[in-house]
């Protein structure tokens, strides 16, 4: 288990354009491009909605990560919530893994 930490902000329009603009005077250290695509499970019942948890399959360029996002806090625009991590061999989830995490 480790624990996902988002700063979560919201800035008008103009700032956005500001920070974008100043961000491009950024110098780029090191570049390298990723694969990356998301899939989010529900049950029918929406359980992991109802229980503020999230179940995603991530595909990172050949390899795959079944992720389960429990409940967290928020405290203004910080999101810090416990998230259970496992490598998979395929896209297809399989919630039997999860049992290896005990409560």
């Amino acid at each position: 288990m480790v624990n996902e930490i988002e700063l979560k902000l919201s800035v008008d329009g103009h700032f956005a354009d500001f920070l974008a603009q100043e961000i491009s005077n950024f110098r780029i250290l090191a570049q390298q491009e990723v694969f990356l695509s998301n899939r989010y499970y529900d049950t029918e019942a929406c359980y992991f909605a109802r229980h503020k948890m999230g179940l995603r399959v991530r595909r990172e360029n050949e390899g795959f990560t079944l992720t389960l996002k429990t409940n967290g806090n928020v405290t203004g625009g910080l999101h810090v919530r416990p998230e259970y991590n496992i490598d998979l061999s395929s896209d297809k989830p399989d919630l039997n893994m999860l049992r290896q995490f005990k409560e």
